[in-house]
């Protein structure tokens, strides 16, 4: 075989293809590919990629124990009716306080769907739980009085358990999981007092950082998630 692969070096055609069917077996045989056999390759390799799973773990320390919405669905829910500090928005209201370049966090609601009607009890309560300024408003919508609002806002029935943050009329941010009262309160935290990504310049920072406290946040962080990477272009970093 190998004087095959040597006198190949020198002729026109491969002479390897002369060997035996036994010789491809052999350790440190050398022959040339047909297309035919790297475009199966490249489908099996393409077959594996799609295979793998990511490692990176998406959920922060706060979301490590939300409800799992399929219980709701299955429940009668039984609630008091409290509206809290929410402000009701009609279609007039909601449009006014749009324009006014406050931050608006408002849920698009409806009482025939049970895990809406969760996530509303819980609104309220975190409404009353949390010290806003004027520049922050929080209200509602009630889809099942006011269809035609949650129309024009491309609401839909998968929408009514999502608090929706809004400045300028554009949308910034959702918020569509659920666990309860505070784990509102911090998010609204998050949205009004500081981009959720801290870049930690240096050592006293980081720890800083460990202890839960963060440029931007008045308060100690109940949880703080820490990534290192190479650079802010790295695409780790973007994803």
């Amino acid at each position: 075989m190998s004087l095959l692969d040597a006198l190949s070096r020198h002729s026109l055609q491969p002479l390897v293809t002369y060997a035996s069917e036994e010789a491809e077996h052999q350790v440190g045989f050398v022959r040339e590919l047909s297309a035919g056999e790297i475009d199966g390759f490249l489908q099996e390799n393409a077959v594996l990629e799609k295979k793998k799973k990511s490692s990176i773990f998406i959920r922060s320390p706060l979301e490590l124990n939300l409800i799992d919405q399929r219980i709701l669905d299955l429940r009668l829910p039984n609630l008091e009716t409290s509206l809290g500090k929410l402000q009701e928005f009609t279609e007039t209201k909601l449009s006014e306080v749009l324009d006014s370049g406050k931050l608006v966090f408002v849920i698009f609601w409806s009482n025939v769907n049970s895990v809406s009607m969760h996530a509303f009890h819980l609104w309220a309560k975190a409404s009353e739980m949390i010290d806003v300024d004027d520049d922050v408003i929080l209200g509602f919508v009630s889809c099942h009085l006011q269809t035609d609002v949650c129309t024009a806002f491309g609401i839909s029935h998968q929408d009514h358990h999502t608090i929706f943050a809004y400045r300028n009329r554009k949308k910034i941010t959702t918020q569509v999981n659920l666990r309860d009262e505070e784990f509102y309160v911090e998010w609204i935290k998050m949205v009004k007092n500081h981009d959720p990504v801290n870049r930690l310049d240096s050592k006293e920072e980081f720890d800083q950082a460990r202890k839960g406290i963060l440029k931007g946040f008045p308060n100690v962080r109940q949880a703080v998630t820490i990534g290192t990477f190479n650079s802010e272009e790295s695409k780790e970093f973007q994803s």
